[in-house]
């Protein structure tokens, strides 16, 4: 996954997030984030070298479309602009009718994540 350190980094910022397990070996490096201990919803990030059995070509290029996309509940996403601000691209915030609040990025992959705050 290009720039795996740089969104790592982020997701670690999240108040919310936790890194529950980390690994870098021979076969890849990752981690996995989750809401807290016991949480029922895990993220795992991985970056699995190209001669690892479950390697696949897909895993090389970036996501082609918005069929599927991350939404992170936060706090304040006024302070989420502050972090990300110079730091990573992004659209927002932008209130809308049904009152919450969303900001809009890409991770290095291509995938559409949106934090948010407001209701579910």
């Amino acid at each position: 996954m290009r720039g795996h350190r740089r969104l790592e980094g982020v997701l670690r910022e999240h108040p919310r997030l936790k890194v529950i397990e980390e690994w870098d070996g021979e076969d890849g490096r990752g981690c996995i984030v989750a809401p807290g201990e016991g949480a029922g919803g895990f993220i795992e990030l991985s970056q699995i070298h190209l001669d690892h059995d479950r390697y696949q070509g897909e895993f090389s290029r970036p996501f082609t479309n918005d069929k599927a996309d991350l939404r992170l509940r936060a706090g304040s996403v006024n302070a989420w602009v502050q972090r990300l601000n110079g730091r990573w691209p992004f659209e927002g915030p932008i209130k809308r009718p049904w009152g919450n609040c969303y900001l809009w990025l890409r991770d290095p992959d291509g995938l559409k994540v949106a934090i948010f705050e407001g209701a579910v």
